[in-house]
């Protein structure tokens, strides 16, 4: 007697009956062929992940500069300061961490994320209260 019980002298567990019966060849095909397909369709979607994720951190950062530009516009009309303000000012009070900045210029912030560059226009290139300052992005690459 077996552990199980249930086999006779000679058989193993693993061996069918007479009356069971096993997946054939083509059927074995078929599955692979099914789950070839599913993963020719999903690989596909996956596959730019990555530029989608350093997108999302350049819009991220984005908004960042642009909450920053209005904090200081803000605080300069509530202080009645009549300074200008530049990028150093914008993406200090930003605090961008976690990209590489690979330039600031009088009207540019240029940072690197992952493989990806991505440049920031200020406009206008020394903005005040009297004259707010806008911020935009490449946005032909996302």
């Amino acid at each position: 007697m077996s552990i199980l019980g249930t086999e006779k002298r000679g058989e193993s567990i693993f061996m069918l009956k007479k009356n069971q019966k096993g997946f054939t060849l083509i059927e074995l095909v078929m599955i692979i062929v099914i789950l070839g397909i599913l993963a020719a369709v999903a690989i596909p979607t996956y596959a730019n992940l990555a530029q989608k994720g350093q997108d999302a951190a350049a819009r991220g950062i984005l908004g960042s500069l642009r909450g920053a530009n209005a904090i200081i516009l803000a605080s300069n009309a509530v202080t009645n300061n009549a300074a200008i303000w530049n990028w150093t000012s914008i993406v200090g009070s930003a605090n961008v961490q976690g990209v590489a900045a690979t330039g600031i210029a009088t009207n540019t912030y240029t940072i690197q994320v992952g493989n990806s560059t991505y440049t920031f226009t200020l406009s206008p290139t020394q903005p005040s209260i009297g004259a707010p300052a806008t911020i935009a992005a490449n946005v032909a690459t996302w």
